[in-house]
């Protein structure tokens, strides 16, 4: 299938739009979020540092330059935007597929330059259908048994035994530095430059392979609260 146009998919109050140039992917944008580029920025962990990225998006706040262009003028290279983008593309695809209760439309034709960047439909970006979903399926089996053992965004991981610096990845070191005892998964992720995905595959091997934390549940702090 060659077709182009726009997929738009949704669930409640949240919507992706995926465009499909000659059958492949070109790109995607959720409406609620900032740019495909902006949050690959974002998600890119030990890839831009967070002085980089502070200092990207005060230069695109105030002149108005594209990330992009930005990027240039740190000395990225165009396949390295490009790179940012694909990956942030199979992370937005990646969470159609814990979405429930979809809707879908199929459009025919070419995207509206007020919905989709031209800057970044210009990129060299198409990502085969076919071998997204192989990947996507891949880590959907993950992220099932991930899911049976951390149940609820609501629940608070707290740490229960020393650390030390030296034993931890740079995604490890990352979340725990966000790891107050206070804030839920759901708030914790409002902050992290991790994927969703990242974040939480991180945290269950932290708490069921490494034992560096453990959960207080929403029914734990209800308990906690009587007293």
């Amino acid at each position: 299938n060659h077709r182009s146009g726009i997929l738009n998919i949704q669930s409640g109050n949240q919507e992706k739009y995926i465009y499909f140039a000659n059958g492949n992917i070109k790109m995607v944008i959720s409406p609620h979020r900032p740019s495909i580029l902006a949050e690959g920025m974002k998600r890119a962990l030990g890839t831009i540092d967070d002085d980089t990225l502070a200092e990207a998006m005060r230069r695109h706040g105030e002149t108005g330059k594209s990330l992009a262009e930005i990027l240039i003028e740190f000395n990225a290279d165009q396949e390295f935007i490009e790179n940012l983008c694909k990956t942030q593309i199979k992370e937005e695809i990646f969470e159609l597929f814990i979405w429930s209760d979809t809707q879908f439309e199929f459009v025919e034709g070419n995207p509206s330059e007020d919905r989709f960047a031209r800057e970044l439909l210009n990129l060299n970006i198409s990502l085969n259908p076919s071998m997204v979903f192989l990947e996507i399926c891949n880590r959907f089996d993950e992220w099932k048994l991930i899911s049976e053992r951390l149940t609820s965004s609501k629940d608070i991981p707290y740490i229960s035994t020393d650390i030390y610096e030296t034993q931890l990845s740079p995604e490890e070191y990352h979340l725990l530095g966000l790891t107050d005892g206070c804030k839920d998964f759901e708030e914790i992720f409002a902050l992290c430059r991790l994927s969703h995905f990242q974040m939480m595959k991180t945290f269950d091997y932290m708490m069921s392979t490494k034992h560096y934390l453990e959960l207080r549940t929403a029914s734990q702090l209800k308990e906690m609260a009587k007293w």
